[in-house]
């Protein structure tokens, strides 16, 4: 799940946890309340190093795009938790609940 960033994050990181199975990725905002949270419920979250590049597409046709900030990820539920564990090289990895 990659959600719309901004206020309605809080909104979207609700509805993954109550669906208890997936990845988040989403900004690294640790001081917000939604994040605190995340950290908390994940399973499994990785803090991934240096910002990511956007492909190009619609809306940037010509050129890559970088992140506005740093990203994390948050997984629930057995396999995508699997699956998160196995990109912990790129970046910083913490075991959860």
């Amino acid at each position: 799940m990659n959600p719309p960033y901004g206020v309605d994050t809080s909104f979207w990181m609700r509805r993954f946890f109550d669906h208890n199975n997936g990845i988040a990725m989403v900004f690294s905002r640790t001081d917000a309340s939604w994040c605190q949270e995340a950290m908390k419920k994940a399973k499994r979250t990785l803090f991934l190093s240096g910002r990511i590049d956007f492909v190009p597409g619609l809306e940037n046709e010509h050129k890559k795009g970088r992140s506005g900030a740093g990203t994390v990820m948050f997984a629930c539920g057995e396999e995508c938790s699997e699956a998160l564990w196995k990109l912990r090289d790129r970046g910083v990895f913490m075991e959860g609940v």
